[in-house]
Parts: C-alpha cells; sequence; structure tokens
C-alpha cells in the first residue's frame, strides 16, 4: 500500500531527477571538453526519467492513454541514457545503439498495443521488461567495476539499480501471469512503488555522481601539481646548472656565497675560495677544435667535483674558469689542495696532443664575511698573478 498516492510520488520523483540533472550541468563548468560527454547523458537521462514520471503525476487516472506510451518510451530512454553514461563512467565502451533500439521497440509496440489494440497489460507487462534492461545492465557494471569506484560507493549504486530492475522485472512477471489468468480484463497498474525508487535512485546518483567526479578532479590536481612541482624542479637545475659540464653556474655560484654572508647562517670557517682557469684554453679550441675543448672543460669539471668533497661547492664561472668554495678549510689547506689539483690536472691524458694545466687563485677569510665579493675579488686577483707568473701554478691572494 502506497503511503501516498501514486500522482504525488511520481512528482516528487520527477522533481528528484529534475534536480539531479543539475549536478552534472553544474559539473561540466570544470571538466575537460572530453570528459562532458558523459555528464550530457547523465543529465539527459535525468531529465527523461523525470519527464516521464512528470507525464504520470499530470495525466492523472482517466488521462489519454497515448501519454502512458510516451512516458514509458521516455523512461525507457531515460534509464538507457543512465546506462550509457555509467558506462563511460567506468571507461567502457558506449553502447548507444541498443539503447534507442529498446526504446524505439518500446514506443511503437506501445502505440500499436495500448492505442490500438487496447491490450493494456501486454503493454505494461512489454515496458516493464524494458525498463528492467537498463538498471540490470547498469547494476551489472557497477558490481563488476567496483576496481574503478570507492567499494562502498559502488555497491550502494549497484544494489540501487538493482532494486529498480527487480521491482520492474516484478511487474513484467505479474502482468505475464495476470495475461494467462484474467481472461482478457485489464490489468491495474497504480503501484506507486517504482517512484520511490527513482526517488531514492536519482537522490543517490547525484550524491553519487558529485563524489566521484569530485574525486577525479582531487586526483588530477595531484597530478597536476606533481607536474607543475617536477616542471618547477627542472627549471630550477636548468637555470642553476652548467649545461656542459653539469656543474653549478654563476648564478648557482652566487646563491651559495650569498648564504655565506648570511649572519644568520651557522658560519664554518675559515672559508676558502679557489678561481681556476684552464691555461691557453683558446689555443686549445683553435688547434683541436670545440669538441675537444668541451672534453677538456668536462673533465676539468669532474675533476674539481671529486676533489671538493661533499662539503665544498663547484662551478662553472664562465668560460674556462671555475670556483670551488672549501668551508672549515684554512690557508694552508686551501693551498695544499690547490696544488694537488694543478698536478692531478698536469697529470692527466686528455687524448690531444698537448698538455692541459690550470692556474689557480686562492682565497681565504676566518672572519664571518659581509659579502664575498672581496673574497673573490683576493681569488681572482691571485689567479692573475698564477697567470702572470708562467702558469700551471697556485697564487695566494
Amino acid at each position: 500500500m502506497s503511503f501516498v498516492d501514486v500522482q504525488t510520488i511520481a512528482l516528487a520523483a520527477s522533481l528528484s531527477a529534475l534536480v539531479f540533472a543539475l549536478v552534472p550541468l553544474m559539473l561540466m563548468t570544470i571538466l575537460d571538453p572530453a570528459e562532458r560527454v558523459s555528464l550530457r547523458y547523465w543529465a539527459a537521462g535525468a531529465v527523461a526519467i523525470g519527464a516521464a514520471s512528470l507525464v504520470t503525476a499530470l495525466r492523472g487516472p482517466d488521462g489519454n492513454t497515448y501519454m502512458v506510451v510516451i512516458a514509458n518510451a521516455i523512461a525507457v530512454l531515460g534509464f538507457g541514457w543512465v546506462y550509457i553514461a555509467s558506462r563511460r563512467l567506468l571507461g567502457l565502451p558506449k553502447g548507444r545503439r541498443y539503447v534507442y533500439l529498446v526504446a524505439g521497440v518500446v514506443f511503437l509496440a506501445g502505440v500499436l498495443l495500448e492505442g490500438i489494440l487496447r491490450q493494456g497489460t501486454s503493454e505494461i507487462l512489454l515496458t516493464s521488461a524494458a525498463l528492467t534492461v537498463f538498471p540490470a545492465a547498469s547494476a551489472w557494471i557497477f558490481s563488476a567495476n567496483r576496481a574503478e569506484l570507492p567499494p562502498l560507493v559502488a555497491r550502494v549504486t549497484a544494489g540501487l539499480f538493482w532494486a529498480v530492475a527487480v521491482v520492474y522485472a516484478t511487474r513484467a512477471i505479474t502482468a505475464l501471469i495476470w495475461l494467462l489468468l484474467s481472461a482478457g480484463s485489464p490489468m491495474l497498474n497504480s503501484s506507486a512503488i517504482p517512484y520511490y525508487l527513482d526517488l531514492i535512485l536519482n537522490t543517490w546518483l547525484g550524491a553519487m555522481l558529485a563524489l566521484v567526479v569530485s574525486a577525479r578532479i582531487q586526483d588530477r590536481l595531484r597530478t597536476e601539481r606533481d607536474r607543475v612541482t617536477r616542471a618547477n624542479e627542472r627549471l630550477r637545475i636548468l637555470s642553476t646548472t652548467d649545461a656542459l659540464t653539469g656543474l653549478g653556474n654563476r648564478l648557482q655560484i652566487d646563491s651559495i656565497l650569498a648564504e655565506y654572508a648570511d649572519p644568520n647562517r651557522p658560519q664554518h670557517l675559515p672559508l676558502s675560495i679557489l678561481m681556476v682557469d684552464v691555461d691557453h684554453f683558446k689555443s686549445i679550441n683553435d688547434d683541436f677544435g670545440h669538441p675537444a675543448g668541451d672534453a677538456v672543460l668536462r673533465t676539468v669539471a669532474s675533476t674539481l667535483r671529486t676533489d671538493a668533497g661533499t662539503d665544498g661547492a663547484v662551478g662553472r664561472w664562465g668560460g674556462e674558469e671555475f670556483v670551488v668554495i672549501l668551508p672549515d678549510t684554512d690557508h694552508g689547506a686551501a693551498r695544499d689542495y690547490a696544488e694537488a689539483l694543478r698536478e692531478r690536472v698536469a697529470r692527466h691524458d686528455f687524448e690531444i696532443d698537448r698538455a692541459v694545466t690550470v692556474s689557480v687563485g686562492v682565497a681565504t677569510t676566518s672572519v664571518p664575511p659581509a659579502d664575498t665579493t672581496e673574497l673573490l675579488r683576493r681569488a681572482d686577483s691571485a689567479l692573475y698573478t698564477a697567470k702572470h707568473s708562467g702558469r700551471n701554478r697556485v697564487a695566494v691572494g
């Protein structure tokens, strides 16, 4: 027994379907165009189901029988569109042609049975069977594709679709039994149960769709944030790394030196800076070509990186010049480091018919520098002295 009459609950079901239709329409504004097709099917299905319920609510018990035929065909089409939308939501093929085929058959058969032959019970049997198909199919795919959705959401959605399918299947079986036993008397079709289920289903589908799309948007935002983070990291590396040698470039060295001049930073004194220059580098490029010159720079950079250890910082200052920052390194240790570096480069076989050497300028401070400009100037002045003293040597500034 219904708690309210069929027309009232049908009207409530139609209103709930129209409210459900607003959910995908609003979600369309925040999704990519390729994903909006699924939402269009959700909205169209909700509107069709709501329209079918509204026709039932407005026609009254003695209304035009053709309104019933139209309402039934629209209801089948609505559940069919929801089925298509469900398939798209779960990443399955569309299956559109079956929806329009079934809806067309229901309409034409309804016109024949209800409008011409006055076989209302047969029309109820056919329509109820057709209305069983798409809710059952939707229930099946939600049951079989739980991995695509949160398990509870998939189970509840499948359960509601199964309930709708069972109600319509029960009505179809009842109509079949009535045809067999009633000797042609018309079957009453006044149950409000389908409309109660439509009301519940529409409410749930709106919430489920909003929940699923929201989760997917969050996943996409996380993916996009990760992509932006990786891109920013690549840009940071590109902006602070010398492409040829893989060392930090002048921008990075300036940044590191600025940190040592920060009074709030723990000091690592004494602090030494080395300016390293490859001797006669222009003639290497001129005599052996730029590829050979590039290979020399990469080898020198690798030597500097290895010798500096984990505490030191090495960068390409420009051209054939390099900078080495050595924290916690006094004057004597920095000079020893520079001499060992010079000797290691001089002994290395660069696979060109010429010895490759470096000149090194060393500068050390034992007090926190207000800035490192003066320390760099002293190291550069010492490098100038080393080069003008015959090259392949170390000078201290």
